[in-house]
This record gives structure tokens, C-alpha cells and sequence, in this order.
């Protein structure tokens, strides 16, 4: 992916290497707290990326995922992704992220999420994508906000997540 227009930031395809990183995100509470999962082994973490790799290999690609890399502290910070889903014969193109908590607040989700949007759009030749996020995840909503996605439903009870139930806002672009 072109990195030029955003010099803080590249994205990377992410590699077995990167276990630990993604395994420590998705074993931190905080950063889990609105994000439909359970806790992760390490040796689930590694299947999953397996499963990711072999995604990215195959001609029916249905997720971009990538770790989000600063180039000035030359350090991983998150992971970014767009993922494609059939539901009911229509697609679904659904944008992710996930940063690692002492990098809230830096903008990255931000900045990761325009680029991500641009690469959606000019180099997936999407034609729309979509974002979902608990009513109480109120910083993920200023991020969809800030990239330019328009909120266009709340489900109630939309998401569970631990057991609790959330209502969900639907975004897109």
C-alpha cells in the first residue's frame, strides 16, 4: 500500500511475527471492551493470523487487515482492516481498527481509518463501507465521525458482548 500521503503511519501485511503484538491486543480489557470477542492463547492468536495469511494468498480475499506501524517511533501501535461479508447475497464491506491503549487519543484511528477508507474505495473499488460500534464506545464514534462516515441506524441490542448487550450504531460512506 502507497504510504506517501500519510508519512507517520504505514500499514504492513501482518505475519506470524506479529503474534505477540496482536495477542496482547486482544487480551487487553480495555481495548476488548466494546469489540465482540473472547479472550485469546497465543496459539489462537497464531491460527488466526494463519487463517488471515492464507486469506490474503487465495483469489477470494475477503479481509485486508494490516498492522498499523508509526514510522517515528518505529513502533506497531494497531491493526486496521476492512472485511467483506456476504449477508444474504449482499456485500458487506465492514471497517475495524484496534490500537493499542497507550496510543488512544494520538489519532491514529483517525489517520488510519481516512487511509484505510481511500484504499477501500480506490484500490478495492468499493462502493460503500460500513462501521458498527456500541452507543457507549463514544471515541470510536468521533473517529467515524471525523472520517467521514454518516451514522444511518442504531439496532438495539445489536451487539453482545461479554454476556451484556449494547445498542449498535450503524455507520457508512
Amino acid at each position: 500500500m502507497n504510504n506517501n500521503k500519510y508519512p507517520r503511519l504505514s500499514f504492513k501485511d501482518i505475519k506470524i511475527d506479529d503474534a505477540q503484538f496482536f495477542f496482547e491486543l486482544y487480551n487487553d480489557k480495555d481495548v476488548m471492551k466494546y469489540i465482540p470477542n473472547s479472550e485469546k492463547k497465543l496459539e489462537d492468536v497464531i491460527k488466526i493470523i494463519e487463517r488471515i495469511i492464507a486469506d490474503r494468498e487465495s483469489e477470494d480475499r475477503t479481509s485486508y487487515l494490516f498492522v498499523v506501524f508509526d514510522n517515528l517511533i518505529n513502533k506497531s501501535v494497531g491493526i486496521v482492516n476492512i472485511k467483506i461479508l456476504f449477508i444474504r447475497d449482499e456485500r458487506k464491506c465492514i471497517l475495524g481498527y484496534m490500537f493499542k491503549k497507550e496510543y488512544w487519543g494520538r489519532g491514529y484511528a483517525t489517520e488510519a481509518g481516512l487511509k484505510m477508507i481511500k484504499y477501500g474505495f480506490e484500490v478495492l473499488k468499493l462502493s460503500c463501507i460500513t462501521a458498527s460500534v456500541a452507543t457507549e464506545h463514544r471515541e470510536s464514534e468521533k473517529v467515524l465521525n471525523k472520517i467521514g462516515m454518516k451514522k444511518v441506524q442504531i439496532v438495539k441490542d445489536g451487539l453482545e458482548i461479554s454476556s451484556k448487550k449494547y445498542d449498535e450504531v450503524i455507520y457508512e460512506i
